[in-house]
C-alpha cells in the first residue's frame, strides 16, 4: 500500500491515493478497529453493553460497505495531527457516530448532544474526507507509508481520501504552542449543557453580524447548538436570509429533521434521503414539494424546503462550530497573542 498526493493520471483535488487493501486486510483492520473501540467504551462508558451494540453496528456498516481500512487510516492521520499539536474536523454526518469519536477522529460526541442517532446509516455515502491543518497535510504521506506501507493491496485498484484544508486548524495549533494551553483541555461539549455567555455570546455576534449581517440581538443563542444552527443557515442556499425567516423555519434547517419527518410520513429510505438533500431546484423542485403535500407534510416543513436549499447535516455543522468555538476560547482569553498569530496568516495571505 502507497500513499501520494499526485502520480501520473487522475487524481481529485486534494485527494491522497492509496493502493486499495485486499480482502484480508480489511478483516485484520476490522479486527484492530473492534478491539480499539470495545477498549474505550469499556474505560468510558458506565452502559457498557448498550454502548457496544451500538458501536459494532457502526462498525459493521463499514465492513458490510468494503469501507473498514479508510476507519483505519482516518484514525492515523488524526493521530498524527494531535500528535504533532494541531486538532483535525470530520465534517459530514459521522460525526452522528460514536465510532468516529471513540477513535479520536472527531471531537463532536454523538452522548454529550442528545444521542444523535443516523437511523438508517447503511443507506448513507460516507464522504471519507478530513480537515487538516497545513502544517500536518504534505507531511501524511510518508507517516502513512511508514505505518501501512507493509499491507497487501488489491491489484491495479487505487482509492482515495480528501484532505481538506481549514484555516482556524492551522490557527489552532499554533495558539495552543504558544499559549501552553492545549485545545483538548477546553470541553466545547459541555457548552451545549452548561452554558458559557461570554464565549457563546462572542461566537453568535460573529456569525450574525459578519455572516448573516444582522443586529447582533438578533437571535439569542443559548447552547451551541444554537449557534450551529445559525451557521447552517449563514452557510446554505437560500432565496433570502432574515431572522424573521430563520426563527420560522428553525426546526428544519437542519436536513436530519427534515428526514427523519419524511420517514415518519412513510417515504421510502431512498426516497426520504434523496428529499432531504433538497438539491432540487425549478419545476422539480415543486413536484416533490407537491409530492410531499400529499403524504402529509405540514406548512412549516414546505416552507423550510422552499427557501432552504442543500442544508447542513447537524453534526457537520456541530464539528465546523466547534472548531470555530475552540478558536474564539484562545481570542477571548489570549487576545495579545491570537492578534499576533492572525496578522502572521494575513500577511502571508496579502504576499
Amino acid at each position: 500500500m502507497k500513499f501520494r498526493f499526485e502520480k501520473e493520471g487522475f487524481i481529485p483535488p486534494n485527494a491522497l491515493a492509496y493502493s486499495a487493501p485486499s480482502r484480508e486486510e480489511c478483516e485484520k483492520a476490522y479486527e484492530q478497529l473492534r478491539t480499539i473501540c470495545l477498549d474505550e467504551v469499556n474505560k468510558r462508558y458506565l452502559d457498557v453493553q448498550d454502548m457496544i451494540g451500538r458501536v459494532l453496528f457502526e462498525l459493521d456498516c463499514y465492513r458490510m460497505n468494503k469501507q473498514i481500512m479508510e476507519l483505519l487510516i482516518l484514525r492515523e492521520i488524526a493521530a498524527f495531527s494531535h500528535e504533532n499539536g494541531y486538532p483535525v474536523m470530520l465534517p459530514g454526518m459521522e460525526n452522528k457516530l460514536v465510532l468516529f469519536e471513540l477513535l479520536g477522529i472527531t471531537n463532536v460526541c454523538p452522548m454529550k448532544y442528545g444521542r444523535m442517532a443516523f437511523a438508517n446509516f447503511p443507506e448513507a455515502e460516507p464522504m471519507f474526507e478530513i480537515h487538516v491543518a497545513v502544517q500536518i497535510r504534505d507531511k501524511l504521506p510518508d507517516r502513512l507509508n511508514a505505518v501501512f506501507g507493509s499491507i497487501d493491496s488489491a491489484k491495479d485498484r487505487e482509492k482515495h481520501i480528501i484532505i481538506q484544508p481549514f484555516e482556524a486548524l492551522d490557527y489552532i495549533g499554533e495558539l495552543a504552542a504558544r499559549t501552553g494551553v492545549p485545545y483538548q483541555t477546553i470541553d466545547i461539549a459541555n457548552l451545549h449543557v452548561m452554558g458559557d455567555p461570554e464565549l457563546l455570546n462572542a461566537l453568535a455576534e460573529d456569525v450574525i453580524t459578519k455572516e448573516l449581517g444582522w443586529q447582533s440581538n438578533a437571535v439569542p443563542c443559548r447552547f451551541l447548538t444554537d449557534v450551529a444552527r445559525l451557521y447552517a443557515f449563514a452557510h446554505c442556499n437560500a432565496d433570502e436570509k432574515t431572522p424573521e425567516l430563520f426563527v420560522s423555519i428553525g426546526p428544519y434547517i437542519f436536513r436530519d429533521r427534515v428526514y427523519a419527518v419524511l420517514l415518519a410520513l412513510g417515504f421510502p429510505t431512498p426516497i426520504a434521503f434523496r428529499l432531504a438533500r433538497n438539491w432540487a431546484k425549478g419545476d422539480e423542485k415543486e413536484r416533490d414539494m407537491e409530492m410531499m403535500r400529499r403524504h402529509g407534510a405540514f406548512p412549516v416543513l414546505l416552507e423550510a424546503y422552499r427557501h432552504l436549499q442543500n442544508q447542513w447535516p447537524e453534526s457537520s455543522c456541530l464539528a465546523h462550530v466547534t472548531v470555530l468555538a475552540i478558536l474564539k476560547y484562545y481570542e477571548l482569553r489570549y487576545p495579545d497573542v491570537y492578534a499576533q498569530i492572525r496578522a502572521k496568516y494575513d500577511a502571508q495571505e496579502t504576499e
